[in-house]
């Protein structure tokens, strides 16, 4: 049982210790990654900061070469292209700090949701070795309430046989009580036949005195009978007749009392019997009663591991409650992850697909750019010149109008967690160092 306990009060701790550090990387991560996410959103901010002023400039400027009437082989437009090279760069350097601020919050949410996992995995385990606890309980309980029963019936046939043996007691002591009673009985029947036997053997002594009379009487009888034609013969044999009457009632006497002392004797065995019986009763009765306490004991003690048990089966419960509910927080915490990472990696592949193309431009520029040096002196390749960084100028505003488009999208709130933000006003921008104006226009001489 103790094993148990302790069993159960590890996978409790462990459980605690899981769910500490399931909201330490959550705060963590909250740390790593919103850092990551809230420096990206300054970049991107400046970015489009940067962004909305070239696109207004580069618009104005073409705008106002659109109006007016110029020579295309007499304007250079040298300064324009590389001042737009200049903060092409700028813009593309900016995107490419947003994309390495969103790969590492990738990298940051991606270590996260591996860590996440290996702690719902860890929690799963904890639940497996709670499941097989709680069944161990279930079985622990069973038995203790199986020897509760067995011991509670027990205790009940032990009570039955001690009533028994109580009843059998009261009837042996009756009977000796009894017995004792019949003895007292006898005895005072002997005392009233000695004393009858005193008093017959008084009268019979006075009756010798009278016979020795009547003997004398009787000779005198015999003498006179010749004379009184046997009168004296009846005074003879009267005085015999009381003599013998006397002896007989004695004897009686002491034939009724011999009688009586053998009825005490074997009175005597018999309650004696009835004793050792009565005294094998309370011994048996004494054996059944530490048999009681035996059984109440145990009885006591299974009652006591019944509880036991089923205070560990709810404890078992309790903790079965928390680790489900530590389960589903894993697992929503391991979604989440997932999410950041989904809504990063569309933040990323956005910031890609924007700085792939806005590099092309910036390429594209730069050679335009550079080649102007090297460009023949002859009018109408200078008008084609013109023409085509005109364009190119053109496809840069309108790649600025996409990414200038797309930027407020990845600075949008997120319902994921830690990507949550205020919403994005593009009316309203931090103030960046958006650098000097776009050159003014200049002819050649």
């Amino acid at each position: 049982m103790d094993d148990l306990i302790n069993k159960v009060r590890n996978i409790e701790i462990t459980s605690h210790g899981s769910r500490r550090q399931l909201q330490t990387l959550d705060k963590d991560a909250q740390a790593s990654i919103g850092e990551e996410v809230n420096s990206m959103r300054d970049v991107l901010t400046n970015g489009d900061g940067k962004i909305h002023y070239v696109f207004s400039q580069t618009q104005y400027f073409l705008n106002g070469i659109k109006d007016s009437d110029i020579d295309p082989s007499l304007t250079d437009l040298k300064p324009q292209m590389t001042w737009l090279g200049k903060n092409l760069g700028e813009i593309v350097d900016e995107l490419k700090k947003g994309q390495s601020r969103a790969e590492t919050a990738m990298n940051y949410a991606a270590e996260y949701a591996y860590k996440v996992n290996d702690v719902k995995q860890e929690v799963e385990i904890s639940r497996g070795k709670l499941m097989e606890a709680h069944r161990d309980n279930e079985l622990l309980t069973s038995e203790a309430q199986s020897e509760l029963s067995i011991n509670e019936e027990l205790l009940r046939e032990t009570q039955s046989k001690i009533a028994i043996k109580e009843g059998e007691i009261r009837t042996r002591t009756n009977e000796a009580d009894a017995k004792r009673k019949q003895r007292q009985d006898l005895d005072s029947e002997i005392s009233n036949k000695n004393r009858e036997i005193s008093e017959a053997e008084r009268r019979q002594r006075r009756k010798e005195d009278k016979a020795t009379a009547g003997a004398g009487l009787g000779m005198f009888g015999l003498f006179l009978a010749p004379f009184t034609l046997g009168v004296s013969l009846g005074v003879t044999a009267a005085g015999a007749g009381v003599l013998i009457s006397s002896s007989a009632d004695i004897s009686n006497l002491r034939d009724q009392i011999n009688a009586a002392n053998a009825s005490i004797g074997r009175l005597q065995t018999e309650i004696a019997e009835a004793d050792r019986d009565v005294l094998t009763l309370e011994r048996q009765k004494r054996e059944l009663q530490q048999l009681i306490k035996k059984y109440q004991s145990e009885v006591d003690t299974c009652k006591m591991k019944h509880q036991e048990h089923q205070c560990q089966i709810q404890k078992t419960s309790e903790i079965q409650s928390e680790i489900l509910l530590l389960l589903d927080y894993a697992s929503s915490t391991k979604l989440t992850a997932e999410e950041i990472q989904r809504e990063l990696q569309k933040v990323k592949q956005k910031l890609d697909t924007c700085s792939a193309l806005l590099g092309e431009r910036y390429e594209d520029v730069q050679a335009s750019s550079g080649s102007v040096e090297g460009l023949l002196k002859r009018q109408h390749q200078r008008k084609r010149d013109f023409s085509g960084q005109r364009d190119l100028m053109q496809d840069v505003l309108n790649t600025l109008d996409k990414i200038h488009s797309d930027v407020p999208v990845l600075l949008e709130s997120h319902d994921a967690k830690f990507l949550d933000a205020k919403p994005w006003n593009g009316d309203s921008r931090s103030v960046v160092d958006v650098g000097s104006p776009i050159p003014e226009l200049c002819c050649r001489t």
